[in-house]
């Protein structure tokens, strides 16, 4: 489903394959185990697996199923936005290229400030763990007028939008962990 917010075409799915996707996300949560840590030039917002954000966590802990699923629905983004003709210049038609993936975890009193991906092209946020009260996702206008829109949770839910779009979460008022995994995408530019 494609909804327009501040006229930014954003896309927003239920995740086919839940079961095996909720299987390799949680792996990859075996794998980092106590490793999550906060940047501390953010303060005490939210807990990331990488706080460089140079790891791929989907590529390094295999979740060839998750990977599959983002693209298919880039694919399905790109052939109902301006991204499908954006890259047509290029020799590969814009293919899609996970560069970064990280998994965020928010306690009670947890939060992300807004902010952007905007060195990549497509951002996104796959729901692995939440109760659909813990912290609501945002985009906020980047209109002088100002506006925020804001998404409920859901386990299983994928969120595609454009990098440069400002975004956030909402504080975690609950006592439940609310998990996503985040990710950035790039076109491959190659003539």
């Amino acid at each position: 489903m494609i909804e327009n917010i501040f006229s930014i075409p954003v896309y927003k799915t239920t995740v086919n394959n839940f079961n095996l996707i909720q299987e390799e996300v949680e792996d990859g949560v075996d794998i980092i185990g106590d490793k999550f840590g906060m940047r501390e030039d953010w303060g005490t917002t939210h807990y990331i697996s990488d706080v460089t954000f140079s790891d791929n966590i989907i590529h390094e802990c295999g979740m060839k199923v998750l990977k599959k699923e983002i693209h298919k629905h880039v694919e399905e983004y790109k052939k109902r936005t301006p991204f499908g003709n954006m890259f047509s210049r290029f020799s590969l038609a814009g293919k899609a290229i996970i560069t970064a993936s990280w998994i965020t975890k928010f306690k009670k009193g947890n939060f992300s400030s807004i902010h952007d991906h905007g060195m990549d092209d497509i951002s996104g946020c796959y729901y692995y763990k939440t109760s659909g009260k813990d912290g609501d996702f945002f985009y906020e206008s980047s209109s002088p007028w100002g506006g925020r829109v804001t998404i409920p949770p859901a386990e299983g839910q994928l969120l595609l939008f454009p990098s440069w779009v400002k975004h956030g979460v909402l504080s975690n008022e609950t006592d439940d962990i609310r998990m996503s995994l985040a990710f950035n995408i790039a076109f491959d530019r190659k003539k």
